[in-house]
Formats: structure tokens, sequence, C-alpha cells
């Protein structure tokens, strides 16, 4: 089934600047998540009862992606992030709304194979509703930054691969691994080796073979990493 295994934040102390994300079961169909399938509602209770108009989200504020931290060998396109922007307020409760449902007029969000969305517990698919935090004005700062996917190994001279870097907070009371944020400053950064130490050395050329005797390391081709003011690589 493709359904919903993982969502956030899904807590009453939320940060005003965290990622709203949710992970599906399976490979999502990308250009089925947009304005049409995907909704954020500030509500007047914590039922959500009354709630305003959806709140009206940037372009590109919705994206499909690998989990943060996956690996390449399950680097599916299984994760939505959206970046509310400026619009959540301190002390409120907001509802978010994955469309889907068996109305096939009903605009859907689907898995690659076209599935649609399964568990879902309205009938306009499947929500759940958060509390935003009102201490240190709502915001949390960025403690550690995870890839999508976390490695990516390229079998021809010229192959790219997009990562897009998500920013976390500190643990807290929201998660155990902290809230994925929306970073609102801008940040530099360079690589380091696993003890810590300054490393620009970010791929490594090998020789393919086929047999299982012969070692396919080469000498190392350093490749030189340039400092980045973006969240994507």
């Amino acid at each position: 089934p493709f359904l919903v295994e993982e969502h956030g934040p899904s807590c009453e102390a939320a940060c005003i600047n965290a990622y709203i994300w949710a992970r599906l079961s399976s490979a999502i169909r990308p250009a089925t998540v947009n304005p049409n399938t995907v909704e954020v509602r500030r509500c007047a209770d914590a039922e959500c009862r009354q709630m305003d108009q959806p709140i009206a989200l940037a372009p590109g504020a919705i994206r499909v992606t690998a989990v943060p931290g996956s690996t390449e060998e399950n680097a599916l396109q299984q994760f939505i992030s959206i970046n509310p922007g400026d619009a959540l307020r301190t002390g409120q409760f907001y509802r978010v709304l994955l469309r889907g449902g068996a109305n096939p007029a009903t605009p859907s969000i689907l898995s690659s194979r076209g599935q649609g969305l399964s568990g879902l517990n309205s009938p306009d698919g499947f929500f759940w509703i958060f509390k935003t935090k009102t201490d240190n004005g709502g915001m949390c700062t960025v403690a550690r930054v995870e890839l999508a996917p976390e490695r990516k190994i390229e079998q021809a001279v010229g192959g790219r691969q997009r990562f897009t870097a998500y920013p976390y907070s500190a643990p807290d009371s929201c998660s155990s691994i902290g809230q994925m944020i929306v970073s609102r400053e801008t940040y530099a950064w360079d690589l380091a080796d696993g003890e810590g130490r300054p490393d620009a050395q970010v791929a490594r050329l090998v020789r393919r073979t086929d047999d299982d005797a012969v070692s396919v390391e080469d000498q190392d081709a350093p490749v030189r990493a340039a400092m980045s003011t973006s969240d994507q690589q």
C-alpha cells in the first residue's frame, strides 16, 4: 500500500521555522505533489473545527526528495517537505492535509506506479495537527545538517547528482533527533574528513573491474569543493 509512514511536526512545541514533512512508504510521482494536493491551514482551536484559508505557499515551497540521510541504495523519492516561509505564528494550531481518496475527480497524491494514498484518516485524505511553540519567539537554530541522498557513486565520467541539505535543530520535546528547520540565514561551509579536519577531497577515481581478486582502488584524484551559500549542492 501507498501510505504516510511518518510525518512532522506532530507535537505542541513546533518551531515556527520548521519544515512540514511526510515520509511515504514508496516512491512518489512528483507532479502530483503541489498546492492542489498539499495544504496547510491555521486553526481556531486544537480540534481544528474552524480553520483559515490555506496558507499561500511560495513557488517551490513543496518539494519531493529522497529521505534525509538515505544512502544511494534506498534513495527513493518518497519524502515531501513543505517550506511555510514566515507564515507560521507562535502558539497556534495548524492542520496539514495530503489529499487522496477514491474520487478520480479530486486531485490526489499518487505513487510512481499510479497508486492513490491509503490509510486515510479523512474523506479528503491524510491529515495531522501540530502547535507552534512560544518560547524564544518560536524560533529554532541550526545544530546539524543532513543530506539527501547521503552519498552517490557515479558509474560514468561526467555523471551528476543533486543533493538536498536539510538543517536540523538540537533534540527537543518535539523530536529526539531535532526538528527539520528552514534556515533564514545564509551559511557557508567547508568539507571535513571523518576526524573533523578540513578535507577538499569529495570524490575518488577508481578503475572498474569484474575480477574480484583485483583491487579497484586507483590513485586518488582529489576534486576541489567550492564553498556554498545554498541548501542544495
